[in-house]
């Protein structure tokens, strides 16, 4: 499934297994590496995701400086299976 996001100015997905939102539902507080994406420019982006240090609040950040919190999120389906192991930290 793709959780995706919307931070008021674009919106960003993650691929994630249910087991993971869960936890976000649950309230746990946990951090996970994001499968990254391709900026505008053509460079490889490292994205970080932090879940419930405010409950019911996504924070990420980049590796290009980037940050935004969200709280309007959803759940789409996504044909291709979440990755089986994702670091994990907190």
């Amino acid at each position: 499934m793709l959780l995706v996001i919307d931070y008021g100015f674009d919106i960003h997905k993650i691929k994630v297994d249910p087991a993971i939102y869960d936890e976000f539902e649950s309230g746990q507080v946990f951090e996970i590496v994001g499968q990254g994406f391709v900026d505008e420019e053509g460079r490889q982006i490292d994205d970080h995701w932090a879940f419930n240090r405010t409950p019911g609040e996504i924070y990420v950040w980049l590796e290009n400086g980037r940050e935004f919190f969200a709280h309007d999120y959803w759940l789409e389906d996504d044909a291709r299976s979440a990755p089986t192991s994702m670091e994990r930290g907190c």
